[in-house]
């Protein structure tokens, strides 16, 4: 998603072994039916906002960004994981 004058970054650090995981669930086949471009990802959260979806930014290697919107009803519990453990590191 674009940046604003109220998004703020956040880094944090994670083992090997967190981030393999953490990838391979987004990077999953799964996924592709839940990608979305950046255009719908900004009007989607200005239209109904956050609290029904999660939604996931991944900058690539190749300097591309790939956007997921999953619905909380519909996420994997794998993926609502990772999403409450990405959630702890923001706080």
């Amino acid at each position: 998603m674009s940046e604003d004058s109220t998004s703020e970054k956040r880094f944090f650090a994670v083992s090997k072994a967190q981030f393999e995981s953490m990838w391979t669930t987004l990077m999953s086949s799964d996924m592709n039916q839940y990608a979305r471009d950046e255009k719908s990802v900004n009007l989607m959260t200005a239209l109904v906002g956050y609290a029904a979806h999660y939604i996931f930014s991944v900058h690539m290697a190749d300097g591309t960004k790939k956007h997921y919107v999953v619905a909380k009803d519909k996420a994997s519990p794998r993926l609502a994981e990772l999403a409450a453990q990405l959630r702890a590191y923001a706080r």
